[in-house]
């Protein structure tokens, strides 16, 4: 988890300082968080998962579930780095809907 928030502060371009003042709480405990020293209470977790839009579960564990699925780390490693337009979130949820009916097809 450590590395995580480290990893989505750096992704976001932000500088531990930008990152503590937004988050309320100082650059040192920052810095314990990251490098593995402390760990973040729950309600900080929360702030995270909403500022950086990611799952608690992510943050938490070593991988990410949609409804006790895991997500394949390529998909998640996909979303995380490609800068996606409204239009290409609306082209892969029409892609992601043909694909569920095809695989009701199949069944």
């Amino acid at each position: 988890m450590t590395s995580k928030i480290q990893e989505l502060r750096k992704k976001h371009h932000m500088t531990q300082a930008e990152l503590a003042e937004m988050l309320n709480i100082s650059k040192g405990y920052l810095s314990q968080l990251e490098i593995g020293v402390r760990s973040p209470s729950l309600k900080l977790l929360k702030q995270l998962s909403n500022m950086f839009s990611v799952p608690l579960d992510y943050l938490v564990f070593d991988r990410a579930t949609l409804d006790g699925q895991e997500i394949p780390e390529a998909i998640i490693v996909f979303f995380r780095t490609e800068n996606l337009s409204d239009k290409d979130l609306e082209e892969l949820k029409s892609l992601f809907e043909w694909w569920k009916k095809q695989r009701e097809k199949r069944k």
